[in-house]
């Protein structure tokens, strides 16, 4: 009986995988190279992904809260018709290192700015919005990255632009 319940889910997956154009064995090979997976096994970190994907594409017609840091000198520098495509549903995955990491980046850009020029974008955006090929393969690759990405051109309400580091 195990073993049907196992095909079963390896077939959902599949379905959904084969809608998106991307392999369920391509994925996983994938995170065994190049995730760099400090926990877990690379199999209940693709499927544990999958399940809350698909259950965001199930419901398409919802919508979900999602989170962006930026790091600018002044709020108003922050160009709100153009807020970027990578986003995080779960603000524990703003780590020290993934901050760290971001600030890096965004000092390339602007050396002027410090560590405390740091914001945090919450924006409300419909399910249908996600980019799900594009959230796996990049997934696939970062796996401790727990990444959102949407589609270009995609339509939100900005919930609010806080600073991320308040006293």
């Amino acid at each position: 009986m195990r073993h049907i319940k196992l095909f079963e889910s390896y077939n959902r997956y599949n379905d959904f995988l084969n809608i998106l154009g991307l392999d369920y064995d391509i994925l996983l090979e994938d995170i065994e190279t190049y995730g760099e997976l400090v926990w877990s096994n690379p199999k209940e970190i693709l499927e544990n992904k999958l399940d809350y994907l698909m259950d965001l594409y199930e419901n398409s017609n919802d919508s979900i809260l999602l989170y962006r840091i930026v790091f600018v000198k002044d709020v108003n520098d922050i160009d709100l018709k153009n807020l970027g495509l990578c986003y995080v549903s779960d603000l524990a995955d703003y780590h020290e290192d993934m901050i760290d990491y971001l600030f890096q980046n965004a000092k390339k850009n602007n050396n002027k700015l410090n560590f405390d020029d740091c914001y945090l974008i919450t924006i409300k955006v419909d399910n249908k919005n996600i980019d799900f090929k594009a959230t796996l393969e990049t997934f696939s690759l970062h796996p401790n990255e727990n990444e959102i990405t949407l589609k270009d051109g995609f339509e939100s309400t900005i919930i609010s632009i806080t600073e991320y580091f308040l006293d």
